[in-house]
């Protein structure tokens, strides 16, 4: 699943690096700082949440261990 999302992270990448080549060959009018401000904020989007996903993730795990465990009194 998080798969889909990194490599369309990596493409962004790639296009932000290859936007100034791109821009002179294509003529396309949209500046490069309004390009990088737009794929900061679409990759804060697609990493921020796969960050979060893992922590919630193993934060359940170490929960789980700790409910199953004996207590000592038990």
């Amino acid at each position: 699943m998080a798969w889909k999302y990194l490599i369309f992270a990596f493409a962004l990448v790639g296009f932000v690096f290859s936007y100034p080549y791109l821009q002179d060959k294509l003529n396309i009018g949209i500046s490069y700082k309004v390009v990088v401000l737009l794929s900061s904020v679409v990759l804060m989007f697609i990493i921020t949440p796969l960050y979060w996903r893992s922590i919630v993730k193993n934060g359940k795990e170490e929960k789980m261990k700790y409910k199953r465990a004996k207590q000592p009194w038990e």
